[in-house]
């Protein structure tokens, strides 16, 4: 039994995702979507309609909300891209959602690039199981390019200097 949830994911949803995964998955919540489910494992979240599968990997997930009221999961991936899953009954996947993405971060600081503009660069653990690596992630706030060179140059003088304050260069 999953620790967040009370039932079972019929066999052959099961069947799906241990041809997905390649393993017989270790689920830790899963919800029922509009159009399938979403399942909650320890290094990323599954998102499928049974026969094919999206994984998002919770290192790569930069932001989310839910919203209870609506029953709607939103988040950024790290390359900006946002998502959404409409989940029924799916609290206690939020509750996973947010453990699982909070686990990856081991830093984070906050860097004011100019007044009312910022980036917020993370140091993010890969969770899946077994596997030993971290990544930076630079997330920029409202108003800021990623793609102007000058933003740019700022945003790799502050990571190196995160790196040097960490003892990590």
């Amino acid at each position: 039994m999953s620790r967040f949830t009370g039932s079972r994911l019929d066999r052959r949803v099961l069947a799906s995702l241990a041809a997905f995964l390649g393993r017989r998955p270790a689920i830790l919540a899963w919800a029922p979507t509009a159009d399938g489910w979403v399942v909650g494992l320890s290094g990323a979240m599954l998102l499928g309609d049974g026969e094919s599968w999206r994984s998002f990997p919770w290192h790569r997930v930069a932001t989310g909300q839910w919203d209870s009221q609506g029953g709607r999961l939103t988040w950024l991936d790290a390359d900006g891209v946002a998502h959404e899953a409409v989940l029924e009954g799916g609290g206690r996947f939020a509750d996973l959602f947010n453990e699982r993405v909070s686990a990856s971060v081991v830093i984070s600081r906050r860097v004011e690039l100019e007044p009312g503009r910022h980036v917020t660069l993370a140091l993010r653990r890969n969770l899946e199981p077994g596997v030993d690596e971290t990544a930076w992630q630079a997330l920029p706030g409202p108003g800021v390019d990623p793609r102007n060179p000058a933003t740019q140059a700022r945003i790799d003088q502050e990571l190196a200097a995160a790196e040097a304050d960490f003892g990590l260069a």
